[in-house]
């Protein structure tokens, strides 16, 4: 969902919007010195104690952990819980498990081939 609000160009704001319908940075119930000490910083920082109690348990070993994984990091980016980069660093290291697990398993399938292919003499 896009934010709500009409940016100094008078046209809709094309950022992704939190849980109150509003980006961080239209978002009214953040206040302005928050988000200047947050640009100042480079973007939303959270202490990474804070983070970790927050964290969700990432089950990596089937397909739908992952997919749980990917949908709670949307919604805790959409909440402002996490920023952008973390939001988009957890993504990244999601789609690398995924290319290491298909590659596992089709390597599993081509060890399974070759195991019968040797067993009927071919």
């Amino acid at each position: 969902m896009l934010c709500k609000a009409i940016n100094k160009a008078g046209k809709p704001c094309q950022a992704q919007a939190m849980s109150n319908g509003y980006c961080y940075r239209h978002n009214p119930d953040i206040a302005l010195a928050t988000k200047l000490e947050a640009s100042k910083r480079g973007g939303l920082k959270l202490n990474p104690d804070e983070l970790a109690k927050s964290a969700f348990k990432l089950d990596s070993t089937t397909y739908k952990g992952l997919l749980v994984a990917l949908n709670n990091n949307a919604n805790d980016l959409r909440e402002g819980k996490i920023d952008t980069r973390t939001s988009n660093a957890f993504v990244q290291n999601i789609l690398a498990i995924i290319e290491v697990k298909k590659t596992a398993e089709i390597h599993e399938r081509l060890t399974a081939i070759e195991q019968r292919l040797n067993k009927v003499g071919v």
